[in-house]
């Protein structure tokens, strides 16, 4: 039998709970700014009750570990390590690039680069390679300003995925031959990766909980504002 896994995303202004039983899925996902707390409990209730299982019937709890918002992915780490330890489960840190690059079909092409818009006019992005069944982390976690994303040859790659080709579009052309921007995971894809890394004995205790933020500067200066304002990113159209 598959594990039951809840799975938390709150890694971005979108607050998403999904919980993962064999073939069968419940998911909520909201709109919410940086209100992560007010809707997170909720939807977890949402899930179980959809699903008819309680939080003792779970076997671990994955969440988004980052990069992304700092303070949504505090508030997604507090209440996923709340929940473990109040139903006995264990904890599966799942990196938010991981979570993008595990909901991309299997393809002929090789390599993959997620790529997602950090603000302050950077992206955190990282590669992958294509294993026997599932993408394979290449470049770990990585926070670049766009030239120097432009200029590391490591970036290249056949596919892009991520919504950094939202935000800025064509200065982004020349690092993928093809672009399926995506607006990021979401927990569904968070409780996928959870079951399998689960089933593999990866997990941490609710006390071991880590987050992955790889950018310490968190907070954009009044100047910093003002000039991603005046520099706008144009829109890449899908490929």
């Amino acid at each position: 039998m598959t594990s039951v896994v809840l799975g938390i995303d709150t890694s971005g202004s979108h607050c998403s709970v999904a919980l993962a039983a064999d073939a069968r899925l419940a998911h909520r996902l909201a709109e919410v700014g940086s209100a992560h707390a007010e809707f997170v409990l909720s939807m977890v209730d949402a899930v179980l009750t959809e699903m008819g299982m309680s939080l003792a019937d779970c076997d671990a709890v994955a969440y988004a570990a980052g990069p992304g918002s700092f303070t949504g992915l505090r508030v997604g780490c507090a209440v996923a390590q709340g929940l473990a330890f109040g139903g006995a489960a264990r904890l599966v840190p799942v990196g938010t690039l991981d979570a993008i690059a595990d909901a991309i079909p299997a393809s002929p092409r090789s390599r993959l680069l997620v790529a997602q818009d950090a603000r302050m006019g950077e992206v955190y992005w990282g590669t992958f390679v294509r294993g026997t069944d599932r993408w394979i982390a290449d470049v770990p976690p990585t926070l670049s300003s766009i030239a120097d994303l432009l200029a590391d040859g490591r970036a290249r790659a056949d596919l892009g995925v991520g919504n950094a080709w939202f935000a800025f579009g064509d200065r982004l052309s020349g690092l993928v031959a093809a672009v399926r921007p995506v607006h990021g995971a979401n927990a569904s894809d968070v409780a996928r990766v959870g079951q399998r890394r689960f089933d593999e004995g990866e997990t941490v205790a609710p006390d071991e909980a880590t987050l992955l933020y790889v950018r310490d500067h968190v907070a954009m200066t009044t100047a910093e504002r003002a000039a991603r304002r005046a520099d706008p990113a144009p829109l890449a159209e899908p490929v």
